[in-house]
This record gives structure tokens, sequence and C-alpha cells, in this order.
């Protein structure tokens, strides 16, 4: 018996700190790896913005707490514009 399985492609976000008078914005914030409810894998407890696909997040912005980190995709999508630019 065959079985078919759907690659759901992974998603990230950034927490959102919109609601927040004065939101901390002197540093770049992590994106994180979401779950399959919307929450951020590492179980970080926050608003999150709005998904994006997780391969378009560079490596420096990657969370690197233990329930995110695993997920990454290994590719960064600046290697892919770096050599695109170099042919």
């Amino acid at each position: 018996m065959a079985t078919t399985e759907t690659q759901v492609e992974l998603q990230a976000a950034f927490r959102d700190a919109s609601f927040w008078r004065k939101p901390d914005t002197r540093f770049a914030k992590m994106a994180h790896v979401l779950r399959a409810d919307g929450t951020p894998a590492c179980g970080l407890n926050a608003i999150m913005g709005d998904p994006e696909p997780a391969e378009g997040v560079q490596v420096v912005l990657r969370c690197k707490r233990a329930g995110c980190r695993e997920k990454w995709p290994t590719t960064d999508p600046e290697d892919r514009a770096y050599f695109c630019q170099s042919e």
C-alpha cells in the first residue's frame, strides 16, 4: 500500500511588538521556525508576525534556541545571492 506524503513548506516568523507603546528597535530581531499551530518551535511566548518561507531567512537572523535551531533549512539565501552575482 503506497502512501503519499505531502511536504509542507517550513514557515518562519518574527515576533510582533507593534502593540507596545515603545517597542525595542535597537537590535535586529530573530526569526523563529513555526510549528503547525503557529507557535515558535523554541517555545517563545510571543505574538508572531506574518509567516514566510523559512529558507528565505538569512542565517544571522535565525533563532538559535533549542527547538528552532534544529529545524532551520541548511541553505542560506545569502549564498544563493552571492553565487548568482558571480556568474
